[in-house]
């Protein structure tokens, strides 16, 4: 991932955020959580070789995203790839999404049907 490797992403030397961008978003992201960075960049700096199967899942699944998460563009495309998965976008970000009155009541009608 170019952008992680980039002097505003997650291993830049200056841990401090700039402004705009994904790699700025994350490292923001990391900095309000008191994450390490370099271990959050780990996974998504990994070399996959081949597609990850999402068609093969197939426990029931439900895909949450902020509207204004920049960590998670277009969740409908990742719903769409695992059979049957449902996908609700609500109003927030990556933090405030989870922590949210609505994301509770999703998930819990969710694990209710």
């Amino acid at each position: 991932a170019p952008a992680l490797a980039s002097g505003d992403g997650p291993r830049a030397k200056d841990p401090t955020p700039t402004p705009g961008g994904a790699a700025a978003a994350f490292r923001a992201l990391a900095a309000t959580a008191g994450a390490d960075r370099r271990a959050l960049a780990a996974p998504a700096e990994a070399v996959h070789a081949t597609a990850i199967p999402l068609h093969q899942i197939t426990a029931r699944t439900l895909v949450i995203a902020g509207d204004q998460d920049p960590l998670a563009a277009r969740p409908q495309l990742l719903a769409a790839a695992i059979p049957g998965a449902t996908v609700t976008v609500l109003p927030g970000d990556h933090l405030s999404v989870p922590a949210s009155h609505p994301f509770a009541a999703r998930l819990l009608a969710f694990l209710s049907d």
